[in-house]
């Protein structure tokens, strides 16, 4: 942002000679030599910072100042003032002065200073927009966004939210498929229903059809009572089945059967029951090559929607993580300094919003001042070593798990949050030995 400065100075000579100083460094400089003359100024363009000095013919500094910070609040003064008159300078700034400077003064100490008041014009302005776009979409108040590919994604959401064709909704861990989600079914016909979640990855297959669909008394050992699945729990509602392409051949086959029809068997049970349920499914991988049935994907990729990462739309990163920020127990009042802004762009964010969250929580934890610095952000920067994709992280995690728990798969995939099965399906996808 360009920065406006106002040098209001009678002397011609120091006017002149910290217009030209001022401009060499990159600002816009106008200039006043009395009271009467900068009010004009300011009705006529927007000024970011002001040079006043404290004592001039007609209205004197603190006169103008006052008149300043009444009209014109967000204007920083820094007040040039004479030896004789630092009391002065120091009621001033009570009066909303961001500071001042003794004549004579030195002049990289006054850059230093114009410098200072920059950052601090630039933090404002940047928070400002960024909590201005955060009430944006009042439609969709749980997801933010600036960018034009999450416009795309929201649009979609629009377009399919009236209808109750199933919704398959891509995109790496952590870019919010399941806010996604919520989001349609709260825009739809449907929205005074239920809404249930449950992640296909972290039940084994047996336990996985008893979520789904249920068991009757006696079905196996253990089942003591009639149990409801999750299909019959939300009858009227949506379905949001997450890591969808975790499921073995065997559940797809069952699961292909209740989209055909709309019916299915509790375990156990001999009668078929009928129910009104819309799916919307999520992964974050390439199912369509992953040995998922076809005819299943057909069934659940009605409707597709693609969630793009976040070093995709670095539009959006700022913004998010002003709203964790002001969401945070003790961010209402923090800001993000330009150097800490810059580290977030600069990242990658392999683990997407949701990282984001986690590395602005961390720094509310840290962070004893206003100005959040890069030192709060505990981000690793500068270094050459590749972004690693979420396949190879995944991978990395699954080797970890397994040399931790001495190759023992089910404490592994216990540690991982996953089903035994479907870390055995992992370690086969990655060929890991």
């Amino acid at each position: 942002m360009e920065i406006n400065v106002l040098v209001v100075e009678d002397e011609k000579y120091q006017r002149e000679r910290l217009q030209n100083l001022l401009s060499d460094e990159g600002y816009l400089v106008d200039t006043a030599p009395d009271g009467n003359k900068i009010l004009k100024l300011l009705e006529k363009k927007t000024y970011h910072i002001v040079l006043l000095d404290m004592i001039l013919p007609g209205l004197g500094g603190i006169e103008i100042l006052t008149l300043i910070k009444q009209n014109h609040s967000s204007i920083q003064v820094i007040m040039l003032t004479a030896h004789g008159t630092i009391k002065t300078a120091i009621d001033a700034m009570k009066l909303g002065a961001y500071d001042y400077i003794t004549k004579p003064y030195d002049l990289n100490e006054l850059l230093s200073l114009i410098k200072r008041a920059s950052e601090y014009v630039n933090t404002v302005y940047e928070n400002n927009l960024l909590r201005s776009a955060l009430d944006k979409y009042q439609s969709f108040p749980n997801i933010i966004w600036r960018s034009k590919a999450i416009d795309a994604v929201m649009n979609s959401v629009t377009q399919v939210a009236g209808s109750d064709s199933a919704v398959l909704i891509q995109g790496e861990s952590g870019t919010g498929k399941e806010l996604i989600a919520k989001a349609i079914h709260k825009s739809s016909l449907r929205k005074g229903k239920p809404f249930i979640t449950t992640n296909c990855a972290a039940f084994q297959d047996t336990l996985l059809e008893s979520e789904l669909f249920g068991y009757e008394k006696g079905a196996f050992t253990g089942a003591g009572n009639l149990k409801y699945g999750l299909v019959e729990m939300v009858n009227g509602g949506t379905l949001f089945l997450d890591e969808v392409g975790d499921l073995s051949p065997a559940i797809q086959a069952k699961l292909l059967r209740f989209t055909e029809s709309g019916e299915f068997r509790r375990v156990g049970g001999n009668s078929n029951i009928k129910v009104n349920v819309r799916l919307i499914s999520a992964t974050n991988k390439d199912i369509e090559g992953a040995g998922f049935r076809k005819d299943l994907l057909y069934r659940l990729n009605v409707f597709n929607i693609y969630i793009p990462p976040l070093r995709e739309r670095k539009e959006d990163i700022l913004l998010l993580a002003q709203h964790f920020l002001s969401t945070g127990e003790s961010g209402k009042d923090k800001s993000l300094s330009s150097e800490a802004s810059k580290v977030l762009l600069n990242y990658d964010w392999p683990g997407n919003v949701r990282e984001l969250q986690n590395v602005i929580e961390q720094a509310l934890i840290v962070s004893k001042d206003k100005l959040i610095t890069p030192e709060s952000l505990r981000i690793k920067t500068g270094s050459s070593k590749k972004s690693l994709s979420m396949t190879e992280l995944e991978k990395e995690q699954i080797i970890k798990a397994l040399r931790e728990h001495n190759d023992n798969r089910e404490q592994a995939a216990n540690a991982l949050g996953i089903s035994e099965r479907s870390l055995y399906r992992k370690i086969k996808e990655y060929n890991i030995s």
